[in-house]
């Protein structure tokens, strides 16, 4: 929509959110998805002393690849975390967190399993109620 200067009308929905990175925690960590525990310190404790601002003080970056490797870590050595984050990337570890955790019962989810489209359905169900929830 066209304002009287010839401009683009801003509304509410034109604005986008800021730009999420879409590179992998994996890929952040330089490990592989089926790093174990162990893999996953080694890799993040690496990368820490590399890209630490304190003991990089003449290091141009900002801090912002020490706090990119500090949430991917958070996120890949927490066991449930990574499971959301295995199952429905960066939006469902958004989303569990709205929702204070895990996004089914774990014994619902485990009767559900066997019927995966079914589960699926009411877990995207779960999740689409408290986003709609949470923009009110």
């Amino acid at each position: 929509m066209r304002n009287s200067d010839g401009g683009s009308e801003r509304t509410l929905n034109s604005e986008a959110p800021p730009a999420r990175d879409t590179v992998g925690l994996y890929t952040i960590l330089g490990v592989d998805q089926r790093a174990t525990p162990v893999e996953l310190k080694r890799a993040y404790r690496r990368l820490t002393l590399q890209h630490h601002p304190d003991r990089n003080p003449g290091a141009t970056t900002d801090g912002s690849d020490f706090v990119r490797i500090q949430y991917a870590y958070d996120v890949l050595s927490d066991e449930r975390k990574r499971r959301i984050y295995d199952r429905y990337g960066e939006m469902g570890i958004q989303m569990a967190g709205r929702v204070g955790g895990e996004l089914l019962d774990p014994q619902v989810s485990n009767m559900l399993s066997g019927f995966a489209f079914v589960s699926s359905l009411v877990t995207l169900l779960f999740v689409l109620f408290f986003a709609f929830l949470a923009q009110r």
